[in-house]
């Protein structure tokens, strides 16, 4: 067997213009060795990292010798004990170490009259052995040559150590390569659960230690479970319960050996006395849960860096793998639901699930819009040209289209007040509503020749809402009414009282809404029309109803078309118009608080109150508003409601409790996560939502300074 295919044997490298180098320089220091020492037969034997014995790597004999098998080499005596344990300081094995020993067995069975091992050693260790054997008597006492073969077996030990390390480095890159391709896991396959198992048993076989467990913690209540344990051996009670308690500890510190390794942790102290090594890597997919996987070994070499470096990496990639897993458990989670209930969408599970997938989205998207917005605003206000003016407005228009979509979003899924409910004429806002000058399907219906009957008996009923809302739900079912009706047809429109509550009717000669149906109508993105896509339909209407407390229900209109009817509550307050005023005022210039996570957002409300004269400072969190708060006097705070650490909410608590006449405003993108009577509480004065425009803030601050 040739030196080539013994080292690919063992080291299961492929060929390399490098590895061919040192497999050449090898094979001519074994024939060196030969003539040097006059021996018959010649053995380079080499000990892996990981391994107790040695392995046969290069051979020179005569030829009477050269066909003598490596592998009864193998078998006699390098996997004997006896050469790691009984070999003197000088290198050379005497006869009375080696009585009997399996060394013994190959120089009498293949007729050698003398032998010599020369063992090669890192400190106590013996990384390898030059083995040299004669037909006749050897010259043991000749000093050149013992110097010669010294200096032969440092430039052997030197190749080997650069082949090992190209091992170790293709070795590390095949495993690398295969803890990527566990993103090909197809997570539709699996339950939650059994796509974790599967891709902590896949990534147990990658790591290749005795043994991988992972943990979860529960952020809110700090919870750990244990979730998953691949071992080649089952771990006892003791050592998972000592991880538990480890695990959760904030004051462990990293181990030096792991310094480059941000995300790994070496806790092996805790459990030198059965483990080698210990070593945990944190796997975050959100904010309410963590993972930590834990790998450990008895033999603390078995923990290398490159096995350090694939736990950091999986902690990335895992995370990530898990994350997703999370996002399609919630949306199969979410089509259930869709699919099971037959109700509309007041059903409370359905909106709770829907909205659990959707406020986190429409948040960031409006942090995204909001910073875009500002910066679109601050353009224009530092230009005079009509053209350039022109198109800014068309892409702002464009964009808060877009926000009016993500906005109509979070209105759907959230039952919560998303705008400010006060009393509103109901009749009133559905005159103008219907009489609106921009509604487009007043022109549709009238190239269509279909009739639009009106009958607005109640002309001064009160309800607790919002007339903007109220607007939208009318157009969207209006506009759903002529859509669905025939040409040459008619579509009525009536509010009148009926049973103490005040009714608005809206009805069409359309086909009609099969009963399989009108389970359906209100989902978002459910459409009976032909088209690829579906929007949100009259899912905004029913978030928009909900909100106000009313009810909406489909009929038939016999004979033909469908009938929606919505009844709402009256109530006997007089009409209030709180909003705060669009009029602007000159102010003096202010010192203003900014507090927002999100750095664009930041910068824009910075640049915006700077242009108008006001010293603003700005915070990335609610920490460090609280410290300059204590150092700094303002006149007012602005901050965000959603922000890690501290929320905006409880900001404002502390600072309305130490400073009780500061002024706090809100702006934020989870407008429809707030409760009236909490922001009240805390001792905000006003809430815009993003994305804002100049105008609204000028006025927040008039209003509230």
């Amino acid at each position: 067997m040739s030196t080539t295919n013994l080292i690919q044997q063992y080291f299961s490298n492929s060929k390399s213009h490098r590895m061919e180098q040192l497999i050449a320089q090898i094979d001519c220091l074994a024939e060196l060795a030969s003539a040097v020492t006059g021996a018959d037969y010649v053995a380079f034997f080499y000990r892996l990292s990981a391994d107790r014995f040695l392995i046969p790597v290069a051979f020179s004999a005569i030829s009477e010798y050269a066909a003598l098998s490596p592998e009864s080499i193998d078998e006699d005596w390098v996997k004997s004990p006896d050469l790691l344990n009984k070999s003197d300081s000088t290198g050379t094995c005497p006869e009375s170490s080696c009585q009997a020993n399996d060394q013994e067995t190959f120089v009498r069975r293949n007729h050698f009259a003398d032998y010599r091992v020369v063992p090669l050693k890192e400190g106590d260790v013996i990384t390898g052995a030059l083995a040299f054997y004669w037909k006749s008597g050897s010259d043991d006492k000749n000093a050149l040559k013992s110097r010669v073969i010294e200096s032969l077996s440092r430039a052997f030990e030197t190749s080997m150590k650069s082949i090992d390390e190209i091992h170790s480095f293709s070795d590390y890159s095949m495993r690398l390569s295969s803890i990527i391709d566990l993103f090909s896991l197809p997570i539709g396959d699996y339950r939650f659960k059994d796509f974790v198992s599967e891709l902590i048993k896949r990534t147990a076989a990658i790591i290749n230690v005795d043994g991988l467990c992972l943990f979860k913690q529960d952020m809110r209540s700090g919870r750990l479970q244990l979730q998953e344990v691949v071992s080649k051996q089952k771990p006892d009670r003791d050592f998972l319960s000592g991880l538990s308690e480890v695990l959760v500890k904030e004051d462990v510190q990293f181990d030096e050996s792991f310094s480059h390794h941000s995300r790994v942790r070496n806790i092996s102290g805790e459990f030198k006395k059965n483990y080698g090594a210990v070593a945990a890597v944190e796997i975050s997919p959100d904010k309410f849960y963590r993972y930590e996987l834990v790998a450990w070994d008895s033999s603390a070499q078995k923990l290398t860096r490159n096995n350090r470096e694939l736990l950091s990496v999986f902690g990335v990639l895992g995370g990530a793998m898990i994350r997703n897993a999370v996002l399609f458990r919630h949306a199969k989670k979410a089509r259930r639901i869709l699919e099971r209930n037959s109700s509309l969408m007041a059903d409370m599970e359905t909106t709770a699930a829907l909205a659990d997938m959707t406020s986190g989205v429409a948040h960031e998207f409006n942090n995204i819009i909001g910073g875009v917005i500002g910066r679109l605003q601050l353009i224009k206000m530092k230009h005079d040209d009509e053209k350039l003016l022109a198109q800014m407005d068309q892409i702002e228009k464009m964009i808060m289209e877009g926000a009016a979509t993500v906005r109509s979003i979070q209105e759907y899924t959230v039952g919560a007040e998303y705008k400010s409910l006060g009393s509103i004429n109901l009749g009133h806002v559905i005159r103008e509503a219907v009489i609106g000058s921009d509604n487009s399907w007043v022109t549709e219906a009238e190239s269509r020749n279909i009739e639009i009957q009106t009958n607005l008996a109640v002309s001064d009923a009160i309800i607790h809402g919002n007339a903007e809302d109220i607007t939208t739900a009318v157009d969207k079912l209006m506009r759903n009414a002529i859509e669905f009706s025939p040409d040459n047809s008619k579509v009525s429109l009536s509010l009148v009282r009926e049973d103490k509550s005040v009714k608005l009717r809206i009805a069409d000669s359309g086909p009609g809404i099969p009963n399989l149906n009108k389970a359906k109508i209100f989902y978002p993105f459910f459409s009976t029309k032909n088209t690829r896509l579906s929007g949100l339909g009259l899912s905004v209407v029913h978030g928009i109803i909900t909100r106000h407390k009313a009810r909406i229900v489909v009929k038939d209109n016999k004979p033909n078309g469908t009938i929606f009817e919505i009844r709402f509550t009256e109530t006997n307050v007089v009409p209030d118009y709180s909003e705060i005023t669009s009029q602007i005022k000159r102010v003096e210039p202010l010192r203003i608080l900014i507090v927002d996570d999100d750095q664009q957002i930041r910068e824009v409300l910075r640049d915006m109150l700077s242009m108008k004269g006001h010293l603003p400072t700005t915070c990335a969190d609610g920490y460090a508003a609280l410290e300059v708060l204590e150092k700094q006097e303002f006149d007012l705070v602005i901050t965000d409601l959603g922000m890690p650490g501290i929320s905006g909410i409880d900001l404002a608590r502390q600072t309305h409790e130490n400073k009780p006449e500061l002024p706090i405003a809100m702006i934020t993108g989870w407008g429809s996560q707030l409760n009236k009577s909490e922001v009240a509480e805390n001792g905000i004065k006003a809430i815009i939502s993003k994305p804002f425009h100049l105008k609204d803030i000028q006025a927040m601050i008039e209003e509230l300074v």
